[in-house]
């Protein structure tokens, strides 16, 4: 009788990279890629439109299925503001102070923490 097998985790991203990435955990790429058919970022793409890279660092956080915010900073990825949505917000937006990362894990997918940009969290800290 065959074990469970281990989950290990993966990017997913379109071949043309232009929807953005997900983190999935799976037994297996072909089995990553099914599940991100059903995430919200890949709606109506074809299994063979995506891409899998295996993410062996964040195999770590199979349990939980959330990867910290900053790791996924330091690996040069860049979010959108919790609050307005302005995009392209990496780490160079914090340390300009043009953004801030907020620990509170109110996001519905693979991201620990989320970040908002200054102007937004100015007016969330006058409220």
């Amino acid at each position: 009788m065959m074990g469970k097998e281990k989950l290990k985790a993966y990017t997913v991203c379109d071949k043309w990279n232009d929807a953005g990435s997900i983190i999935v955990w799976a037994e297996s790429s072909g089995k990553a890629k099914s599940q991100s058919l059903y995430n919200d970022i890949f709606d109506g793409y074809e299994f063979t439109d995506l891409r899998v890279c295996r993410e062996p660092d964040f195999d770590k956080y199979a349990e939980s299925k959330k990867v910290p915010i900053q790791e996924l900073l330091d690996r040069c990825w860049w979010f959108c503001c919790c609050e307005c949505l302005k995009d392209h917000l990496g780490q160079d937006s914090i340390d300009n102070g043009d953004a801030f990362i907020i620990e509170r894990d109110e996001r519905d997918d693979f991201v620990l923490g989320t970040i908002i940009c200054a102007d937004c969290k100015k007016k969330e800290d006058n409220k």
